[in-house]
């Protein structure tokens, strides 16, 4: 079954412009860039019952034909991890029968049922692609898209698209990190957890950005102690991850929260395991958790004293002074928002979260065994 394994980032435009040159990238094989226009259209049911289901499904203008495309639910954390199923049609309409895997197919279609299948979200994207292969033989592609989203239905929305992909073509997933670490090093990049679909479709149901919870991480009964670990410090980081749009984009003090119970968990759990898994990497990044967890700190501190504490007291007395600290307080919460803001944005915070994720995939703990 085809897997898409890709990393996604939200980037500015002058700094597209920097790594599309992909110097960056010194001892790999760097091809030469090739730029497309690519249009692109989502089809759903009128009540949007695929993206509810965690699938997608759109048709795509390859030159003179075109392309069907079905995903699956993401179940990745840094790097998003579909399957995908594509093949060729003779037009824009989208056909459920040309699905190749039969699993697939017959849920798409019970999915559906009798309901008609209609174009929900476009998406113009301007994108230029290198490719890039490591010493190794790992091939990644590196796309810069350019472009927007538009919604179909339910009234017109525009959302711009601005970011990097890195999609691992051929090779371990270890080349995927190192590269994405090279281009994080190079400018601010903010890891973008949803996909071009997914932004679309909150767009259509009319939803804002939020902040997540943890949940709880389901472990089989008969998993070893490093499948338990691994899937542990997944859990940990997709939490981590789902909340960094809370925080660089809608600025959600529940946002801040959460990251600050990531990184409390994602500390807890490089303890709980035993001196096995204490090896000198995983401490460096645990390390690192608590630094960054003390400088959301000073945010998150502001926060609750202007929402718990403070806003209470102006509520049941009239105090002359009391307009005087707010004003005060809100202008320290300005300021600490904006350099949240910008760790989120830093290396600081997305070159952790790609060092964690590349530890994780290399088993880390194994070397030091």
């Amino acid at each position: 079954m085809p897997c898409e394994i890709e990393i996604r980032f939200a980037a500015r435009e002058k700094d597209l412009v920097r790594l599309a040159r992909a110097s960056a990238l010194d001892g790999f094989a760097v091809g030469r860039a090739a730029t497309r226009r690519l249009n692109t259209v989502y089809f759903d049911t009128p009540d949007l019952a695929f993206a509810k289901a965690g699938l997608s499904l759109r048709v795509r203008k390859n030159g003179r034909g075109y392309v069907q495309t079905v995903k699956d639910e993401d179940s990745g954390a840094i790097a998003s991890e579909r399957h995908e199923f594509e093949c060729k049609l003779a037009s824009l309409k989208p056909d459920l029968e040309a699905i190749p895997d039969q699993g697939m197919r017959e849920r798409l279609k019970t999915i559906a049922g009798a309901a008609q299948v209609e174009p929900a979200i476009e998406t113009e994207i301007r994108r230029t692609t290198r490719s890039v292969k490591s010493p190794s033989g790992d091939e990644v592609e590196l796309a810069v898209d350019r472009g927007e989203i538009r919604t179909l239905i339910n009234g017109h929305a525009v959302l711009p698209v601005s970011e990097i992909e890195l999609e691992l073509k051929e090779g371990a997933p270890g080349a995927l990190y190192e590269i994405a670490r090279r281009l994080s090093r190079k400018a601010p990049l903010t890891l973008a957890t949803e996909s071009k679909s997914a932004r679309g479709m909150r767009m259509l149901e009319g939803q804002e950005i939020c902040a997540h919870k943890a949940g709880r991480a389901e472990l089989p009964p008969d998993c070893t102690a490093e499948e338990a670990f691994r899937a542990t410090l997944m859990h940990c980081m997709r939490h981590l991850a789902r909340n960094i749009a809370a925080v660089a984009e809608a600025r959600l003090p529940e946002g801040v929260h959460q990251i600050r119970v990531g990184l409390r968990r994602l500390r807890a759990a490089l303890c709980a395991f035993g001196g096995t898994f204490r090896v000198r990497a995983l401490e460096s990044l645990r390390e690192r958790a608590k630094t960054l967890s003390d400088i959301f700190g000073g945010t998150r501190e502001l926060d609750v004293f202007a929402t718990e504490l403070l806003a209470p007291i102006e509520q049941a007395a009239r105090k002359s002074g009391l307009p005087t600290l707010r004003s005060i307080l809100e202008e320290q919460r300005r300021e600490s928002w904006d350099e949240t803001v910008k760790l989120v944005r830093s290396d600081d915070f997305t070159g952790f979260l790609l060092d964690l994720a590349a530890a994780i995939e290399s088993r880390v703990w194994r070397e030091s065994a």
